[in-house]
This record gives structure tokens, C-alpha cells and sequence, in this order.
């Protein structure tokens, strides 16, 4: 507002002319910054509605089309007839006891016409039929309808795991556009389990750490480490593979006495036989054959990196 000086029973001097001036000067310059200030504004949500409704976005004063669009025009052409597809957010958490987890998918724009998309998970450090139920579809948005809800199944076990994650995707959108960032998102189960196992995890809760029993402990870690598929099938080929070495060593004491014995010096006492040096060789290839067999066999093992597993998930853990 104007300045001004209340009423005196005296002439007003002439510096009270210049203060007047001034003060009509500063209330120019404060409308005037209002009417900046609200054309900024204006501008700030014109921006905003065309990065929600096209994708485009103002960057350093240069305009950026994640869409793909050609120009700002057909990005507001695209906001004026289309509708936009997307997830509500980037990320959701969901617990491992929830049994499942919401995701709200959204369009933006005028509802009046019908509108489709599909959706399919995708498996990341979480994978399908063991930490989620996979799942596909297609969401339908009559007019009407700006948000729809999927629901995805959450399995529950009993491995101890870390917070694990798999990704829900965005496709093929019918009369209606996919959110340039929201077309897809991500899902974290955050694990509820105790290591090794949940046999000890009351003493975890109540931190009476010193009541566990050490080798029944150890017992549990390895439980733990064979309910991997994966971690089993290795070891059990392992521990196969391993019992060719006891096969050997058996063999090489009836081939020793059988040398000893029957060809080199017979018990009945006769002289060896004339196609002794045949049977040594014989005998001798014989014995060196599950040596090279050995060799393959810790070489498969070597390859299964059984420890290499067990270090791994302790540490992705």
C-alpha cells in the first residue's frame, strides 16, 4: 500500500512530497514483482502439467522429451487427447508375513474413455514360485476410473534371506500413453527370519546370546546351507564323486595281491605264467585308469565352487 502521513495541524513541509514519491515508487515495484512472481508461478505449473501428462520436462531452460516426442507441440497435443498409465510410486515394501502387496497403478488425464495396459513381473534377486507368485494381466480403466489396484502374492518361508526385490513392468498401453518414469517399479520384501534359522530366534529378540549352544548352532548354520537346491545338488555330487577315491584304493589292493599272488609269485608255488609281462601291463593300466578318472571328477568339483556358494550367500545375506 501507498504511504502516507496522518493529518498535521501544521503545513506540510516539502520533504513530505519527496517521501511520497518514494513511497509510491516502492508499492510500483512490489506490484510489479508480484506480477513476476505470478507469471513464475504460472509457468512453474505449466511445466509441471505437461512433465505429468507428456513426459516433458524443463531442464537448465532447454526442454527435455523422455517420451520421445518430436516437439513441445506434439507433447501437448499428446497431453490434450491421451492419457498417461503409470505406477503411483517407484518403490513399495511390503513384509514377508503380508502375504501380499498392493500396487496402485494410475492415469492421468480426462477419464472419459476406456483405457487398457498389461503388467508382468520380472524376477530380480527375489525369483517367482519361492519369495513371490508370478503374475501377468491386463488392467482396464473404464471412464470413469483413474486407479486401479494389482495384488501380488508374497510367499513365506523359512530361509533366512536379505531384503530381496523383483520388478513389475508396464506394457503395451491402449489409448493411453506409459509414464515416461513410473512404467515400471520395483518391490522389496524385507525378510523376517532369523540366522541360520528361526530355531534360536527367540534368543536373538531378547538378546540372551550366550544361552545358545555353540555346535547346535553350527548344526542349524549347516541345515541352513543344505536347503538351497542348488547348494545340496552340488554337495551330494560332491560327496558321490568323493567316493570313487575309497572304489580306488580298494581296487588297488585286489590288483596287488592279485599281481602278487597269481602272476609275479603264485601261492601253489608254480613259476609264473608265460604271459606274465602281459598281465603286469594289463593289471598296471588297470590301476592308473581311476586316477584319470579322479582327476575329471575334482575337476567337476573344483567347477561347482560348492565353498564359493556357501561364502556367496553369506555375504549377498
Amino acid at each position: 500500500s501507498n504511504y502516507s502521513l496522518p493529518p498535521a495541524p501544521f503545513p506540510t513541509p516539502p520533504c513530505d512530497d519527496i517521501m511520497n514519491e518514494q513511497a509510491d515508487i516502492v508499492s510500483s515495484h512490489r506490484s510489479a514483482e508480484a506480477t513476476e512472481v505470478s507469471e513464475d508461478n504460472r509457468g512453474r505449473r505449466y511445466s509441471q502439467f505437461r512433465h505429468l501428462f507428456s513426459g516433458v520436462s524443463e531442464v537448465g531452460g532447454s526442454l527435455a522429451t523422455p517420451l520421445g516426442t518430436s516437439s513441445f507441440a506434439n507433447s501437448v497435443r499428446a497431453a490434450g487427447y491421451h492419457n498417461v498409465i503409470e505406477f503411483s510410486s517407484s518403490v513399495y515394501y511390503c513384509d514377508e508375513g503380508d502375504g501380499a502387496v498392493e500396487l496402485e497403478v494410475i492415469r492421468l488425464g480426462p477419464p472419459t474413455c476406456a483405457c487398457s495396459v498389461k503388467y508382468a513381473t520380472r524376477d530380480g534377486s527375489a525369483t517367482r514360485d519361492k519369495k513371490y507368485v508370478a503374475s501377468q494381466g491386463v488392467i482396464e480403466f473404464a471412464p470413469g476410473e483413474s486407479h486401479k489396484l494389482i495384488r501380488i502374492g508374497i510367499i513365506e518361508n523359512e530361509s533366512f534371506d536379505a531384503t530381496l526385490e523383483f520388478e513389475v513392468v508396464l506394457t503395451e498401453a491402449e489409448n493411453a500413453s506409459l509414464g515416461a518414469y513410473l512404467c515400471s517399479c520395483r518391490v522389496l520384501i524385507c525378510d523376517n527370519d532369523a540366522f541360520p534359522t528361526n530355531k534360536y530366534a527367540s534368543h536373538l529378540l531378547t538378546q540372551r546370546l550366550v544361552d545358545i549352544p555353540q555346535w547346535p548352532l553350527m548344526f542349524e548354520y549347516w541345515r541352513m546351507s543344505i536347503g538351497d537346491t542348488k547348494f545340496r545338488s552340488h554337495c551330494i555330487k560332491n560327496l558321490l564323486s568323493d567316493q570313487v577315491t575309497n572304489l580306488n584304493y580298494v581296487l588297488g589292493v585286489f590288483l596287488t595281491n592279485y599281481l602278487i599272488d597269481s602272476v609275479i609269485r603264485p601261492s601253489d608255488g608254480s613259476p609264473p605264467p608265460d604271459n606274465a609281462a602281459k598281465q603286469v601291463w594289463v593289471i598296471v593300466g588297470i590301476a592308473m585308469a581311476p586316477h584319470l578318472i579322479i582327476f575329471l571328477l575334482d575337476h567337476l568339483a573344483l567347477m561347482r565352487r560348492v565353498k564359493g556358494m556357501a561364502i556367496g550367500r553369506l555375504q549377498s545375506n
